[in-house]
């Protein structure tokens, strides 16, 4: 059908709707005759600025431009020799320069050569700055101030060759000079500044010889007045420099002893890191960290200060309460990593080999072989497990060797165990609650090579054992079931795959409804991938019961089991809550005439009208996705109906 922007021509069926139909079509053209109109004016109209065409203009005239004296400087002139080419800038480390031959003559024309206007002249005479800083630091020292303000002076040029030249030279100068060049009155102060906004800046190579720069006024000045000259940009606008301010803050704390710190001033050394803890940069607030831990180990390394304590109470009086909180955490922190090292006091002595080394004997112990590599751990398959030999004489060391210290052997023995389970599970059924126990602890162990090892036996012991590991008296599947579930929702991802195909066998070896009495209490666990896991475990088991089943679990229960999962934090928990769901819903209607109503009247009855929205919403969703062929076919007869009344 043909449409105008107007009307649809089969919209018109009346006189008066063609009447309105011709009169706004009528209406159309006259405006656009109308602009037509007007753009034809607007093409033949004078322009404001324009000449006034004479006669003269018409006819083409040639004049001839004044000729312009160019500057000597970049002419193409075939009759003068051509000019250098640019010279390029060698970067001359430290080491390879060499003394001036003869530096008392060469001292009075240095500054002249710093002054230059020529940028290749003035790198030649930073250069011999300096050789002079470095062989005859004495000579230079009366004209220092000045041969600093030119080094700022070059940094600030947007020439990369020559800011990176005067960057060395001022590495040169601190190495030479150190704490003297804090006598100059403001050349120090823009020096340091340049420095700090060259370290900030995006060019790589400019960037890392800035970086240099600063670490050896570190090395090269006592910490104590450079301190003072750093602590206006611990608040300066640039988070750049104030991240490079804290590096540096932070390197000179290192170097410091908790006299020195007292000296500057214990709490200002303090507050300053603590306001960059919560700085924009992540370089910033990890410099932070470094110094509160340089302050911490230095007040605590007295006698008088030995307790954890006193140095939360130091910094609760000299901080906010956010900024001591913060600080309490990191010292917190490196507190239990030092307990953790520290030895326990019934720890099996050591031998008197290791005792006569000793705690500093580098040498002694350079001269001892490297200890060896730990051994690979082969993960075999059920498939490829072989019965044991012997298993009625070998079934008797199995406990002990499991209790063993050595992690290598308990995987070993766990590989026994997955032998017994698949080829001897009578041998096996006697020790099974203490063996259980044994594969608990060995997921709990951080070697992930054991952790995988244990978790592989556990998925034998389900196959074999099926609903017999239920029988535990000491708890010992509820704390497997409790593993499990935290492997599989942990980052590790081959222990997470191989949890997961742990569950996965439990759900086939055993009868839903005991098992989903042991996986209820997870589904409002505090930790979200727990839930989900829970949920997808549940999911998988509803979906092999029947009505009969889930009414002798407690269909309410699990209704509202299913609605608590649908509101979850994770899409995999309201995933698998949807499929339990639908499974409900299918084994519920399967009889029922009226499927959607008396659904809608279960959870109605059964649910808050929160949750009974909910369900009622995923079903309705279901639905109509079973109904969408019909629907579909439906639209095409429509669509066929349609096409033939408009070719009528």
């Amino acid at each position: 059908m043909r449409k105008c922007s107007f009307f649809s021509l089969s919209e018109i069926n009346k006189p008066c709707q063609l009447f309105k139909f011709i009169r706004s079509l009528s209406l159309f053209l006259c405006s656009i005759d109308k602009k037509r109109k007007e753009v034809e004016k607007m093409a033949l109209r004078p322009i404001d600025n324009a000449l006034p065409i004479t006669p003269e203009r018409l006819k083409k005239k040639v004049v001839s431009a004044p000729i312009q004296k160019q500057s000597e400087f970049g002419v193409n002139d075939e009759n003068k020799a051509p000019l250098p080419p640019s010279s390029t800038i060698d970067y001359v480390s430290s080491e390879d320069l060499k003394p001036v031959s003869d530096p008392a003559s060469e001292i009075q024309g240095l500054i002249e050569g710093l002054d230059s206007k020529d940028w290749t002249e003035v790198c030649e005479s930073l250069n011999n700055a300096r050789r002079f800083a470095l062989y005859h630091s004495s000579l230079l020292l009366p004209v220092l101030e000045k041969v600093m303000s030119v080094v700022v002076k070059a940094m600030k040029n947007p020439r990369s060759a020559l800011c990176k030249t005067s960057i060395m030279a001022s590495s040169d100068i601190f190495n030479a000079f150190g704490d003297q060049l804090l006598d100059s009155t403001d050349a120090f102060d823009n020096l340091l500044l340049q420095l700090l906004l060259k370290a900030s800046q995006d060019k790589k190579f400019v960037c890392e010889e800035a970086d240099r720069a600063l670490n050896v006024i570190v090395k090269s000045m006592t910490p104590l007045p450079l301190l003072n000259k750093l602590k206006p940009y611990v608040s300066h606008a640039n988070p750049r420099v104030r991240a490079k301010a804290a590096i540096c803050i932070s390197n000179f704390v290192s170097k410091m002893g908790l006299e020195e710190m007292s000296e500057f001033g214990l709490v200002s050394l303090v507050q300053m890191a603590a306001a960059l803890l919560n700085d924009r940069l992540p370089e910033a607030r990890e410099a932070a960290r470094s110094t509160v831990i340089s302050i911490y180990e230095a007040y605590t390394g007295s006698e008088e200060h030995k307790q954890l304590e006193e140095w939360h109470s130091f910094c609760q009086s000299s901080l906010p309460p956010i900024f001591a909180q913060s600080m309490a955490k990191i010292t917190a922190m490196l507190w239990s990593k030092e307990m953790a090292l520290k030895p326990i006091d019934n720890a099996l002595p050591l031998p008197q080999e290791t005792a006569k080394l000793g705690a500093n004997e580098e040498s002694k112990t350079a001269s001892l072989p490297p200890p060896p590599a730990d051994p690979i751990i082969d993960y075999i398959s059920s498939e490829n497990l072989e019965p044991i030999s012997d298993p009625e004489s070998e079934i008797h060391g199995l406990v002990e060797e499991l209790d063993s210290k050595d992690w290598i052997k308990v995987c070993e023995s766990l590989n026994n165990v997955r032998r017994f389970a698949l080829y001897h599970s009578l041998l096996l059924m006697p020790i099974l609650e203490k063996v259980m126990l044994v594969v608990v602890k060995a997921m709990k162990n951080p070697r992930s090579a054991l952790c995988k090892t244990s978790i592989m036996a556990s998925s034998d012991i389900f196959k074999v054992f099926g609903d017999q590991s239920l029988d535990s008296t000491n708890n010992a599947f509820d704390s497997l079931l409790l593993q499990l579930l935290l492997k599989a929702s942990q980052d590790k991802r081959f222990v997470c795959e191989e949890a997961d195909r742990a569950l996965n066998a439990m759900v086939k070896s055993m009868t839903p409804l005991s098992l989903l009495n042991k996986l209820r209490p997870y589904v409002r666990h505090s930790s979200p991938r727990v839930r989900a896991k829970a949920g997808l475990t549940i999911s998988n088991s509803v979906s092999k019961m029947g009505l009969e089943g889930m009414n002798e679990f407690g269909l309410v229960s699990l209704v509202q089991m299913a609605a608590d999962l649908l509101n979850d934090r994770l899409p995999e928990a309201r995933e698998a809550a949807r499929n339990i769901v639908t499974c409900i819903y299918e084994a519920y209607t399967r009889n029922e005439e009226q499927k959607q109503e008396s659904w809608q009247n279960f959870c109605q009855s059964s649910l808050p009208p929160i949750h009974a929205q909910s369900m009622n919403m995923g079903t309705a969703d279901g639905e109509e996705q079973q109904a969408m062929p019909e629907i579909s076919g439906l639209i095409g007869r429509c669509n066929f109906l349609v096409t033939v009344d408009s070719d009528i």
